[in-house]
């Protein structure tokens, strides 16, 4: 490419109305124009790059910058910009202006020269960084490129005064917006990293600085770093909460997710069969300890939730050691609190670790004990959301929402779940319909199966998403039937992560996949965790808290979890028109075509592949399973059907 085919043109002010100076203004430790100039001069197909702002003396400390960084300075109108770009595009004479804005500090030289790449002969505007219109980079990495001459045109054509201020505000109706390419991991057009408040600098300051954001951080590892952020955010809000099986606290989780994602809350009464099961009352708890005869508190739940045993009932009394060790219960670790639940049976109960343990003992008794507990008739509140794609054919996400102050088990996987949900909803177009729940474990499960009765069978395959936040390894646990896609292509999103994983196979103990596994629903529910349940010596205890999970492990998995997902959409299936036994290839002309032709690897004629490809096309393996399995390409698979296709004999779907 000419040198000078692109000119690089950043706009900076200093008169934005609502952050006054926020050109100068600082992030980390450098004013925000510092950081566009730095990362855009990393760019290598821009032969120059140019400051232009306004002749107002409020930018002469703009210019001084940019004089410290070799870039030259161009002054004009303060609020006509579109004449200032002109006015350099005389001076320069490029063929291309490549826009940048001063108020998006990551800005990625290499991902502009990524979209002038993608720069085609007759060209007028391209954007990377218009979400929903043109891509779906983050807002605050890319660029725009425009004709020289469009800019001309636009300049003699318009006195607009909102045109001239903001350039291309215009070009979208002007010209037909061309989609550009943007790699998966830089596909996140729902987060924003473009200064435009103080409330914007805050919080990217707090990522900056908490993160060690540079010059040199590549865009994906800094919107790992800001998803962390927001997780770890959400782990600090949601870990407090003494979720149950039903209650005001579930409800309170609920609103909080909805703020993130669309929720459809959902609910059935107490008491309301479920298959085998019955709806339990509501649950909750005001107080709980136990006191020493000198009334010193020994245990406390407002200490510690999981010192009140959950659905204990109401107890308010005085007991002797040996009665109280019937109600105690502890862990094998020193210091850990376990979690205990009595849900369809009444009774009560105290958590203590083992020091707490020797200290009651010591102490010998008589103690005062008080449960102030409540059960009353409600709802078992659950929610969903619903994403239509282009099939019929579903996806199930479920995660369960009531485990007090766990913060892997349980929590780590409702705030994935929450995340992964909203990342879908900011893809243009799916593939598949995705079916998000979020239920009190086991029960929460079989009131959704039950709501969705017939439903059930559109549901492909699914996710269930929990412990995806320990600092360990992770784990994939297969879904029932091991011979089903999701399997495969779980397996190879780990494998391509280079990150250690240990295969498990299904079993009967685990989360809510024995539900939607069971014989009446068969759903092949897959696992991806990082410390998987019974695998970490803190799991069900006090210890399982935010100390041993963060937003940054937990975003790991996620990563994973939108791979998995971007590898569903993009694999292709095909199933039989006429499912019963063998086509007539004669009559089709097939046959005589084919017959004696062999592959170009020579494995097997194309004869046998089309005989291979009706066969195993059923709807459910993939054209990569299909191919692994025949030891060929999955090029030559797909060709085939697409041949087969036109033949009337397979359908995508």
């Amino acid at each position: 490419m000419n040198s000078m085919k692109f000119l690089g043109i950043i706009q900076a002010r200093m008169g934005s109305t609502r952050l006054p100076g926020k050109s100068l203004a600082t992030l980390g430790n450098h004013a925000l124009l510092e950081w566009v100039c730095r990362r855009s001069m990393k760019s290598t197909l821009i032969g120059k790059w140019v400051v232009v702002t306004s002749e107002e003396e409020s930018s002469d400390s703009l210019a001084e910058i940019c004089n410290s960084l070799g870039i030259e300075v161009r002054r004009g109108s303060e609020t006509d910009v579109l004449g200032r770009f002109v006015n350099c595009i005389s001076e320069f004479n490029p063929n291309y202006v490549v826009r940048v804005c001063a108020d998006n500090p990551f800005v990625w030289g290499p991902l502009i020269d990524d979209l002038l790449r993608q720069v085609r002969d007759g060209d007028v505007y391209l954007s990377n960084h218009r979400p929903h219109e043109f891509c779906s980079v983050a807002d605050g990495f890319g660029a725009e490129v425009v004709s020289a001459r469009e800019l001309f045109d636009l300049a003699n054509d318009s006195t607009d005064a909102n045109i001239r201020e903001h350039v291309t505000v215009s070009l979208a109706t002007r010209h037909p917006a061309r989609t550009t390419e943007v790699d998966e991991d830089l596909n996140f057009p729902y987060l924003r990293f473009d200064v435009d408040t103080q409330q914007d600098l805050d919080r990217l300051n707090s990522v900056i600085q908490e993160k060690d954001i540079t010059f040199d951080s590549e865009p994906s590892a800094i919107i790992k770093l800001l998803l962390a952020s927001e997780c770890q955010q959400a782990l600090e809000d949601l870990f407090p909460i003494n979720r149950s099986l039903a209650g005001e606290e579930n409800r309170q989780t609920l609103q909080y997710l909805n703020r993130l994602i669309p929720l459809r809350p959902k609910r059935i009464k107490s008491g309301s069969q479920v298959f085998d099961w019955e709806v339990p009352p509501e649950w909750s708890v005001h107080e709980g300890w136990i006191k020493d005869r000198n009334g010193k508190k020994l245990l406390d739940f407002e200490q510690n939730h999981l010192h009140v045993m959950s659905y204990s009932t109401p107890v308010d009394r005085n007991v002797d050691l040996d009665e109280l060790r019937q109600h105690l219960h502890v862990h094998g670790l020193e210091d850990a609190i376990p979690y205990r639940t009595s849900y369809y049976v009444r009774d009560w109960g105290f958590a203590a670790s083992q020091h707490q343990l020797r200290t009651i003992v010591d102490d010998g008794g008589p103690f005062r004990v008080l449960i102030r507990s409540e059960f009353r008739d409600g709802f078992l509140d659950f929610a969903d959301l619903v994403m239509p794609g282009r099939s019929k054919r579903e996806i199930l996400v479920s995660t369960y929402i009531c485990h007090p102050n766990l913060a892997n088990d349980s929590l780590s996987g409702v705030i994935l779940s929450a995340f992964l949900a909203r990342h879908l909803l900011n893809k243009d177009a799916l593939k598949y319909t995705y079916r998000f729940a979020f239920v009190p474990e086991t029960i929460g499960a079989l009131a959704y199966l039950q709501e969705l009765g017939e439903g059930v069978s559109d549901i492909d395959c699914g996710l269930q998403i929990t412990t995806v936040g320990g600092p360990g390894d992770f784990q994939l646990k297969k879904s029932w039937n091991p011979a089903h896609p999701i399997n495969r292509i779980a397996r190879d999103v780990l494998s391509a992560s280079g990150k250690l994983f240990e295969e498990i196979d299904f079993d009967i103990h685990g989360s809510d996949e024995r539900q939607y596994s069971s014989p009446a629903f068969r759903i092949n529910m897959l696992t991806i965790a990082k410390d998987i349940y019974y695998s970490y010596p803190q799991y069900h205890t006090s210890l399982d808290d935010l100390g041993l999970v963060n937003g940054n492990q937990i975003t790991e998995s996620l990563m994973l979890y939108i791979d998995l997902i971007n590898r569903l959409e993009s694999s292709r299936t095909f199933e039989r028109t006429d499912p019963r036994g063998e086509p007539m290839l004669d009559k089709r002309n097939i046959y005589r075509q084919m017959g004696g032709s062999l592959l170009p690897n020579a494995r097997m004629s194309s004869l046998d592949l089309i005989l291979w490809v009706l066969f195993l096309s059923d709807g459910i393996l993939t054209t990569t399973d299909i191919a692994q399995r025949l030891n060929l390409s999955t090029q030559d698979v797909e060709g085939t059907c697409e041949e087969l296709v036109r033949h009337e004999l397979l359908r995508e779907v």
